[in-house]
């Protein structure tokens, strides 16, 4: 097999070459996210210097990021994974650091429970949310007065 073959991931149809496919695999295995040992896993050659500039090319590739978001996705699936486990998982962590008295445990899971809640939103996402809630009402302010007005050309 050459380093031009293609490979597919499942209907998405993800081309990649060989070399790129080795690449993602390694960089979501067994190198842990480094890009530079993952390049010399999937059999890049050079320097470090340049299969750093390698791995950060493959990091910013859009293809191999579309693969490594649809393994992620695959793995998150197979492990059934979901937003209801996790939460369960830090309502568990958060009795667990209660009954231990660790206090830093504690403040984390709680901090989390509150990002989940929305608690922590930044002032800036709350002005953000605001100004799209004033466009859309004065988007619907201005649909209805063009509405009335075509209704009384039309009359």
């Amino acid at each position: 097999m050459n380093d031009n073959t293609p490979h597919q991931l499942d209907s998405q149809a993800i081309m990649l070459t060989r070399k790129q496919r080795l690449w993602a695999e390694a960089y979501m295995g067994e190198c842990k996210g480094n890009a530079v040992e993952s390049t010399k896993k999937a059999g890049y050659k050079g320097s470090y210097s340049s299969l750093a500039v390698q791995g950060h090319d493959n990091l910013n590739n859009p293809k191999i990021k579309a693969y490594i978001n649809a393994r992620e996705r695959e793995t998150a699936s197979a492990k059934q994974i979901t937003p209801e486990s996790v939460l369960a998982n830090v309502a568990w962590g958060l009795e667990a650091a209660k009954t231990k008295g660790d206090l830093v445990s504690l403040a984390r899971f709680a901090e989390l429970q509150g990002k989940w809640l929305a608690m922590w939103t930044e002032k800036t996402q709350i002005e953000d949310i605001n100004e799209s809630k004033r466009m859309d009402a004065k988007r619907e302010d201005e649909s209805r007065a063009i509405a009335h007005l075509r209704l009384r050309q039309a009359s």
